[in-house]
C-alpha cells in the first residue's frame, strides 16, 4: 500500500508516522534523518556582522532530554531550551552570539549557543550549536 504525501513507515514496526518524525510514535524507533544542508544557512558563524539578521532553525541548539516517562512527557523526549525567532547581531564571542530578538513582539538581548557539543550529565542537558540561516534586512 502506498503511503500518502507527508507520511513515512517505521522499518521496525511498520506504523504509519509524519514524515518530518523524528522518533516513531508506537515502538520508539530513532529514524535515520538526512542532515540536509539549508538554504542560506550559516556555517562560518563568526564571520557575521553587527547589525546582520539572522533566524535559528526551530528544533536545534540546548535540548533536555527526559529521563522517564510522566504524565506529559515521555522517556528519551526532548524539550529544547535554546532560542528561536528572528535576531540581529550585536557581537561575536568564542562560544556564540549576542544578538536581539527582533520577532515575537518584544525585543530583548539573548545569547545564541553555537560552540561544540558538550552534555551535563548532572542537569542532563545536551548544549549543541544552533543551526542559524540569514535573512534579509527589509527595513
Amino acid at each position: 500500500m502506498k503511503l500518502s504525501r507527508g507520511h513515512k513507515r517505521c522499518p521496525k514496526c511498520q506504523t504509519v508516522n509524519a514524515a518530518r518524525q523524528r522518533v516513531c510514535v508506537y515502538c520508539r524507533t530513532e529514524f535515520k534523518m538526512k542532515n540536509t544542508s539549508l538554504r542560506h544557512e550559516i556555517k562560518d558563524w563568526k564571520s557575521l556582522e553587527r547589525g546582520e539578521l539572522f533566524r535559528v532553525i526551530n528544533g536545534t541548539g540546548p535540548y533536555w532530554m527526559a529521563s522517564d516517562d510522566s504524565h506529559d512527557r515521555q522517556e528519551g523526549e526532548k524539550l529544547f531550551i535554546g532560542c528561536k525567532g528572528k535576531y540581529k547581531v550585536d557581537n561575536i564571542s568564542s562560544q556564540g552570539i549576542g544578538a536581539w530578538k527582533i520577532s515575537g513582539g518584544h525585543s530583548r538581548y539573548e545569547f545564541v549557543y553555537m560552540g561544540k557539543d558538550e552534555f551535563s550529565k548532572d542537569l542532563n542537558i545536551h548544549k549543541t550549536a544552533h543551526r542559524i540561516v540569514k535573512i534579509n534586512n527589509k527595513r
